[in-house]
């Protein structure tokens, strides 16, 4: 979904990583040692460590072990092994500076054995933290790896850790680029053919601007559902051009469908700004969707994107109609609200059809990933997918039980989503994430809603929640 390593850069490495494997034989002091196993509070050089390579420290290995990292979780179909706590793990590898207590319970021993994945993250985290050149392209790019490895654990603050400390990186290494990057944009603007006409951009520089984009999407995501602070990167979006996909795809040789959708999701970030005020007050006002309606038009036909059309069965397009219609959701949110706030008392027949279209909306996104079926969903931040569908889910129950917007989710419908929405939430789960607690309240209400809930549940949780 990211064009983030060029293939042919990342297949001359890791050929390289395999030659250096072949050549190097086991640390002699981790063949056969095996030390008394560690009780709860041992120091970290009382530890069993398995038997490994001895690689160089470079940032060049540390980058692919980070790569094969997550690319080992996201082969891993099925839910993710239970993290376990520290007094389970059986002591730790050792990670120098990671003092955070989950960072200490995820390298443990017995997680790195059934956690697809970690053996090499733990591996490459300790080559990093021996690296001084946090400023290179190389350091930026594993951050930017290990927030999506958290990602895909489901742990949205450590990935926001991350990728906020690659985008404050990455925003050093570029101010030397942004004077040309700034005269480049206006240039396009002026004279939408420019590009076409000049040959001017190197690859290092189409590196750049995808880096950019990627970290500026990554954390905006992010940022919207946790209310961290931004990096100082997100206040150069205005300066910086979008990348030429066409010179991504024939100077850095990435697939044409991934250049299309990440464009795409491009073009999503650009409209937020008007629409990603999740919480906004309810008003009585229609948003403006110009702009959204045109979109079916800009859309790219490659990756057979169309709206309410069946479900998706391929990734890309699933992400992409979902992002899509729950944008859609946001924009008409506040008269959503104000309906369910009136308890479906509205004469205003604008306001009325404007909240019928957000409910459906709600509706569609919820269910744009059911073509994908059981096996885990493999998304930049899982966490943020599956957290939007449980606040859509809070809304959508109240609004099956309100007059008007009834209209649109009968109670059928509602039961299926709920359902269908629990299924998603056990795959990704974990007792220790705060997924769980998403997932106990869903299956809380769906044991006692449906068998004759109160209004007052209804009002004083999902409204609450809605309204926050």
């Amino acid at each position: 979904m990211h064009p983030l390593i060029p293939p042919l850069f990342l297949h001359a490495m890791v050929r390289s990583f395999l030659d250096e494997v072949q050549n190097e034989q086991p640390s002699h002091t981790d063949i056969g040692t095996k030390r008394k196993q560690p009780q709860s509070g041992t120091s970290e050089k009382d530890y069993f460590r398995p038997a490994r390579p001895v690689l160089k420290p470079s940032i060049q290995n540390s980058l692919v072990l980070t790569a094969l990292a997550l690319g080992k979780i996201c082969l891993w179909k099925d839910k993710i092994p239970e993290i376990l706590p520290r007094k389970e793990i059986g002591g730790f590898v050792v990670v120098q500076s990671m003092d955070e207590p989950f960072v200490h319970d995820l390298f443990g021993i017995r997680n790195m054995e059934v956690i697809p994945g970690l053996d090499y993250f733990a591996y490459a985290t300790h080559i990093l933290q021996k690296q001084n050149g946090r400023y290179q392209l190389e350091y930026i790019l594993i951050k930017v790896l290990a927030s999506l490895y958290y990602g895909q654990l489901g742990r949205p603050v450590q990935s926001y850790d991350c990728i906020h400390d690659a985008s404050n990186k990455l925003l050093a290494l570029l101010m030397p680029y942004f004077g040309r990057f700034s005269e480049m944009k206006q240039q396009i603007q002026q004279d939408p053919a420019f590009r076409a006409r000049h040959n001017e951009t190197s690859s290092p520089e189409v590196m750049y601007l995808l880096m950019f984009w990627s970290c500026v999407q990554l954390e905006s995501d992010l940022i919207a559902e946790l209310a961290l602070p931004p990096s100082e990167l997100m206040n150069y979006e205005s300066v910086m051009p979008q990348p030429d996909i066409a010179r991504a795809e024939s100077q850095c040789g990435f697939a044409r469908t991934v250049l299309l959708s990440f464009h795409t999701h491009l073009f999503f970030h650009k409209l937020k700004p008007a629409f990603r005020q999740f919480h906004a007050p309810p008003t009585s006002q229609t948003p403006d969707l110009k702009e959204l309606e045109e979109l079916p038009d800009f859309l790219p036909q490659e990756l057979g994107f169309a709206e309410h059309n069946s479900l998706a069965a391929d990734i890309l397009q699933a992400h992409l109609q979902g992002t899509y219609l729950q944008i859609i959701a946001i924009a008409y949110r506040p008269c959503v609200m104000r309906i369910l706030e009136s308890n479906g008392h509205c004469n205003d027949p604008e306001l009325i059809q404007a909240a019928k279209k957000g409910i459906q909306a709600m509706i569609d996104s919820t269910k744009a990933y059911h073509g994908l079926g059981l096996q885990r969903l493999i998304v930049p931040h899982v966490w943020v997918i599956a957290h939007r569908q449980w606040c859509n889910i809070l809304i959508l129950i109240k609004a099956s039980r309100t007059p008007i917007l009834n209209e649109v989710i009968r109670e059928k419908t509602m039961r299926g989503l709920l359902s269908s929405t629990i299924s998603f939430l056990k795959t990704v789960s974990h007792r220790s994430s705060a997924l769980f607690k998403d997932l106990q309240i869903l299956q809380g209400l769906e044991e006692d809603l449906f068998s004759g809930p109160s209004d007052d549940y209804l009002d004083s949780d999902c409204m609450d929640i809605m309204g926050r």
